[in-house]
């Protein structure tokens, strides 16, 4: 249980770290707001939060699983903490770059300043 705690806070970690480092161009303007930007991204912070919970499920109850995802994304996530933390900085990234891609193929820009 202990290890499994620690790897949700490795993840929410690299969730937090990235995220911390998409704004700090915007952290220096007058405009910025905290609230704006969780109401605009709550919907992506949910998502990222799920997968790593179903991640994590996976693992604990199938440890084998492991191999598998290890192929998918590089990241050994049943032994290495560490992993957690790029894992939860990789799906930042990830749902970010899908959101700003329009129906129809095109990159849409969202603003995360108010």
């Amino acid at each position: 249980m202990h290890h499994s705690i620690l790897m949700f806070m490795m993840g929410v970690l690299g969730i937090l770290i990235y995220n911390l480092y998409k704004i700090l161009p915007h952290l220096s303007n007058d405009t910025f707001s905290l609230s704006f930007f969780i109401k605009e991204n709550l919907k992506h912070l949910i998502w990222t939060f799920s997968v790593m919970i179903v991640a994590m499920a996976i693992i604990n109850l199938d440890p084998t699983a492991n191999d598998i995802l290890k192929e998918w994304t590089g990241l050994d996530l049943a032994n290495n903490t560490k992993g957690w933390l790029l894992f939860g900085a990789g799906l930042s990234g990830a749902i970010r770059n899908r959101s700003k891609i329009s129906p129809k193929g095109k990159r849409v820009k969202k603003p995360i300043i108010k």
